[in-house]
């Protein structure tokens, strides 16, 4: 469990859980402390899944790092899985930050 500057606790591991079914991400890692109310997600993408999601917005297989609708995209499907099952507020990511890095 981890405190959040709220003072209320999460359980990282339940939310990996839950955020771990996105189609969107291979792998995710959730991040919360005492300096931030809500925690953020450290992931990697699915390239495959993301690429067949983005044909046709101009955005190339090489820059799906970098651009802010990727990242946006991914923020969307990860907050929707929390709602979908049920997770509290301050259980939903309000972040991303993607690596290629396991």
């Amino acid at each position: 469990l981890v405190k959040t500057q709220g003072g209320e606790y999460i359980a990282l591991e339940k939310l990996e859980s839950v955020y771990r079914g996105t189609q969107t991400i291979t792998n995710i890692m959730v991040h919360a402390d005492s300096e931030h109310s809500r925690p953020i997600a450290v992931i990697m993408l699915n390239q495959i899944v993301l690429i067949g999601k983005i044909k046709g917005l101009g955005i190339d297989k090489h820059s799906l790092h970098y651009a802010p609708m990727v990242w946006s995209l991914i923020l969307k499907d990860l907050q929707s899985a929390g709602k979908r099952s049920g997770l509290a507020g301050m259980d939903i990511v309000s972040d991303v930050i993607m690596t290629d890095e396991e």
